[in-house]
């Protein structure tokens, strides 16, 4: 727990919760935009940058954003925009 508190207090500046209705349509546009398939995980950042919330935190200064796409832990056959 102090771990947790010291790596709070002095390397994150911010938190952002991403709810799981935006999850997919991170997936789905990362995809339609990049033809890249990327794992859930790696959905849930690109959806916290693409959130207004972060755009408003982050100001109108901020004009490039860097996130790490992972792509290993996708079911292929499951993916829900590609008719099989």
């Amino acid at each position: 727990m102090l771990l947790y508190a010291l790596f709070n207090l002095f390397i994150v500046e911010n938190i952002s919760v991403v709810f799981l209705v935006f999850i997919l349509p991170s997936l789905y546009q990362m995809w339609e935009r990049m033809k890249v398939v990327i794992e859930p995980a790696a959905a849930c950042a690109v959806a916290a940058v693409l959130s207004h919330k972060f755009r408003e935190k982050a100001g109108p200064d901020v004009k490039r954003v860097g996130v790490v796409l992972c792509g290993g832990n996708v079911d292929l056959d499951n993916i829900p925009w590609i008719k099989n």
